[in-house]
């Protein structure tokens, strides 16, 4: 009776031990890729969806604004 009580306590040890296995998983630090999009494409997308497009060129930092 005690050997069974043993086994039956080390089975179920065996088993939480081995449940509470966490896999662990390699974390990377890569930034995904984001496709830029030209002047032009945004301001066709713009366009396309309703918006009023007013454009300028930033003399100081030669930037297109889009307003």
């Amino acid at each position: 009776m005690v050997r069974s009580k043993n086994l039956l306590m080390f089975t179920t040890l065996l088993f939480f031990v081995l449940s509470c296995n966490e896999k662990v998983t390699k974390e990377t630090n890569s930034v995904p890729k984001v496709q830029k999009k030209s002047t032009t494409q945004i301001k066709e997308e713009l366009t396309e969806k309703g918006f009023q497009i007013f454009d300028y060129v930033d003399e100081k930092t030669k930037d297109t604004v889009l307003t």
